[in-house]
């Protein structure tokens, strides 16, 4: 039976809710505040937590009493439309480097502009993570909105592609800590209502991260410039802005310290080495081989910077040096855990399938097939059905499963089985078999997205939470990061090396063939005689096939991964699984339907 003195109860008929004033362990300070005396959502600071920063003064659940079912689904729906801006500022500059190469006549930072948004969210992170700890979480929404509606006015006003890049640098900064904010669902929602809360962010969130392409490529291909690619997102923002000022309540997580002590307090030093670190390899990965060659001291020097930045990374974070053990930015601890360590690598593996698919794909299509930049996207549509499907699928199905290993190895096999064959592709293949291919990607993938933020919600303890939706977002967004860049390399080495020796006879540049590489129609395809576009055409295959082999190793490290879980079955549905249940007819201690 519960103790009714340990929690503040809703009672969601009456609209009573049971306030602790003086000592819980008595009745004497207890009483019932009338509706009118909490109507909406009531503010709180969670000062009477017990040590516990994840609890609010209502008990096992923060929005236990707080809200009615029409502000937590409003709530949910201006979390959905942060979310789905979130997963379109990643992508939205794949299709449109053409235009952008077109007026700014860049070649070397072309690749930058698709990849800033991924690395600045990765790199961002750990700050976001001590930010959301520390302030006022609504302040920090409308604050992260806002310096992403900056970064989309900078990126599309922008005279040169500098300022492109700091534009999506910006939209990334706001994004990541807007993005791991969202981890407030971690203390508003029960376990059972997470399982659907994070469904649903991964299914906007995935919209938008493969929608991005496709509006893209509408905009490449259209009389309007590309820079309706970032000002189209405005009104989102805005619609956003006004739905978090009027549902989302005041609530702070630490309170045993003033915000501006923890803000002192936070690891500057490791911010920045875990900042230096994805910058460092992201430009030694895009720059060797195409700007830069191997054993150039350019090359030679970044990646030495890049192993000495690592190094000094570990150290400080294993010495813990300038901070308390506590303090570190990365929650090396949690990755003790054989659940969680195994879940951030498939989440790892499957966010890095997901951006190979998204970037190479339509590459593949405008080259091999001719088509305009909004056709080849069109090509993703099964990926991206697959996608949204599985990921709804498993957040309404997990619930009945339980055996979420079991749900993360059909994901795995998925990804596994279409990386297989997409790897295989030759200049013969279909258009058909290439599409079926990546709706068994997306179905894999989908399935795993979100799955590993609930599944460790009912493992962890609750001052926990945040530190793995830290781990979960860098597992996102390094897979990223880490992906897109390995196959980078591996697609522009072997690429560049072939097609200059199949031109070899023609004054063709550097800059020609990276460009046709890059999905921009190059004079190669057009200019040389039909024999050599035959040839072309068959190293453009090559080329992205060997790169779909990183598809491969993450389908394959992702099955292991999974096949290493568990085999136990967690109850997503009981939410207070650790409480005994309430009586026959008490709904008190039930959380409001959504």
């Amino acid at each position: 039976m519960v103790n009714e003195h340990d929690l503040e109860l809703s009672d969601a008929t009456d609209g009573y809710v049971l306030e602790t004033l003086d000592d819980p362990a008595t009745s004497e300070g207890n009483r019932l505040l009338s509706p009118g005396e909490h109507d909406g959502w009531i503010e709180h600071d969670g000062s009477s937590l017990g040590g516990n920063p994840l609890t609010s003064a209502y008990g096992d659940s923060a929005r236990e009493g707080l809200p009615t079912r029409q502000k937590w689904r409003v709530f949910l729906i201006a979390n959905g439309l942060a979310a789905l801006v979130h997963g379109y500022g990643v992508t939205c500059a794949s299709n449109i480097e053409g235009p952008i190469h077109k007026d700014f006549r860049s070649i070397n930072l072309l690749p930058l502009v698709g990849l800033t948004y991924a690395v600045v969210a990765a790199a961002c992170i750990p700050l976001a993570c001590q930010l959301v700890k520390i302030c006022d979480l609504k302040v920090l929404y409308l604050i992260s909105l806002v310096i992403m509606a900056v970064g989309c006015i900078l990126a599309g006003t922008a005279r040169k592609i500098d300022c492109v890049l700091g534009g999506r640098a910006i939209m990334a900064v706001g994004g990541s800590v807007l993005y791991h904010a969202m981890s407030i669902n971690t203390i508003y929602a029960q376990p059972n209502e997470l399982v659907f809360a994070q469904a649903w962010l991964g299914a906007v969130f995935t919209i938008g991260l493969a929608g991005g392409p496709l509006i893209g490529g509408a905009i490449a291909d259209s009389p309007h410039t590309w820079r309706w690619a970032f000002y189209i997102v405005l009104p989102l923002l805005g619609i956003a802005l006004i739905l978090f000022v009027i549902v989302l309540p005041r609530h702070r997580v630490q309170t045993n310290k003033p915000a501006l002590t923890w803000f002192r307090e936070l690891d500057w030093l490791g911010n920045w080495l875990h900042v230096g670190t994805f910058l460092l390899f992201t430009v030694a990965c895009v720059s060797s081989g195409p700007s830069w060659e191997w054993n150039s001291h350019s090359a030679v020097g970044v990646w030495v910077a890049f192993a000495i930045m690592v190094l000094a990374y570990t150290g400080q974070q294993a010495v813990n040096l300038g901070i308390a053990n506590e303090g570190r930015i990365f929650p090396w601890s949690l990755l003790r855990s054989r659940t969680v360590f195994l879940t951030w690598v498939c989440t790892f593996c499957a966010a890095g399938a997901c951006s190979i698919v998204l970037y190479y794909t339509p590459i593949y299509f405008v080259l091999m097939r001719v088509h305009s930049r909004l056709d080849a996207t069109s090509r993703l549509i099964p990926f991206i059905c697959a996608f949204v499907v599985s990921t709804l699928l498993t957040g309404g199905l997990i619930g009945y499963i339980r055996a979420y290993r079991l749900a993360f190895m059909v994901g795995a096999a998925l990804l596994a089985l279409g990386s297989g064959l997409l790897h295989g592709i030759t200049p013969d293949t279909t258009d058909h078999a290439i599409r079926a291919y990546e709706a068994f990607i997306g179905a894999g993938i989908g399935t795993i997205w979100h799955l590993a933020t609930p599944v460790c919600a009912l493992i962890l303890p609750a001052e926990r939470h945040l530190d793995q939706a830290a781990l979960q977002s860098i597992a996102q967004f390094g897979g990223i990061v880490a992906a897109r860049s390995a196959a980078a390399v591996i697609y522009h080495d072997i690429g560049a090396r072939l097609l200059k020796e199949a031109v070899a006879d023609a004054a063709y540049s550097d800059e020609d063939i990276r460009e046709l590489l890059s999905g921009i129609r190059s004079t190669i395809l057009t200019e040389t005689n039909p024999d050599t576009v035959v040839l072309v055409f068959e190293i453009i295959v090559e080329a992205t096939a060997r790169c779909f082999s990183v598809l491969v190793i993450a389908g394959v490290v992702c099955f292991v991964a999974a096949c290493c879980m568990k085999a136990e079955e967690l109850d997503f549905w009981d939410a207070r699984k650790k409480l005994a249940a309430p009586p026959p007819g008490d709904r008190r201690n039930q959380s409001l339907p959504i």
